[in-house]
């Protein structure tokens, strides 16, 4: 019910204006307001294919032509995970748009911000980043393992990681010969037993 009842007001082109405008200032004199839509909230993940909903989304283009993204949370209890929940949607949303037909490669993704309209009695205590919900990880962060070409140091040449990489490449015969060789002279230089006793 109340869920459906803000849906209803922020439906409004005029209140979600106002919602930006005074919860995203920082986009106030960039944004052209009359420019502002609302977009479907529908949303499948590739991987699970299970249907996602924010509560809503709004876009709008900046006067410079570019585009950002208002995502809508109603919560009316303190949900911990609210910032992982809000990661989620984020990413299939601009999923989405990268996998569209007007979406190029090297195009920039559009700007976003997510905002948790919460209505309950008590203080909002959820932590607002996901980073903050894990001790050491940073899940917006990944490591490249590469197999190491063109890389200015040796480092490679002892990297059984790399060398196997290198064998999943298009490799002529004679590369694919000296590929096994230095991944064999790496793996007796490493001390792994390559067959039992």
């Amino acid at each position: 019910m109340h869920d459906a009842f803000l849906k209803s007001v922020f439906a409004d082109r005029r209140m979600a204006e106002i919602l930006i405008r005074r919860h995203a200032p920082e986009w106030a004199s960039e944004i052209d307001f009359s420019t502002l839509r609302e977009e479907s909230t529908e949303l499948v993940s590739k991987e699970t294919l299970q249907r996602r909903h924010p509560d809503m989304i709004w876009s709008a283009d900046t006067v410079n032509g570019e585009r950002v993204l208002f995502l809508l949370e109603f919560q009316r209890k303190v949900e911990r995970l609210m910032a992982l929940r809000t990661t989620t949607y984020s990413a299939l949303t601009l999923e989405g748009i990268a996998a569209g037909p007007d979406y190029k490669p090297a195009d920039p993704l559009p700007e976003f911000v997510y905002l948790v309209l919460y209505h309950g009695d008590g203080p909002w205590t959820a932590p607002a980043q996901v980073t903050d919900l894990f001790q050491h990880s940073d899940p917006g962060r990944y490591r490249l393992v590469q197999w190491g070409e063109g890389r200015a140091d040796d480092r490679s040449r002892d990297d059984l990681t790399a060398l196997v990489l290198g064998l999943a490449r298009n490799l002529s015969p004679e590369d694919m010969a000296g590929q096994l060789s230095a991944l064999w002279r790496t793996i007796e230089g490493t001390g792994i037993r390559t067959w039992p006793d």
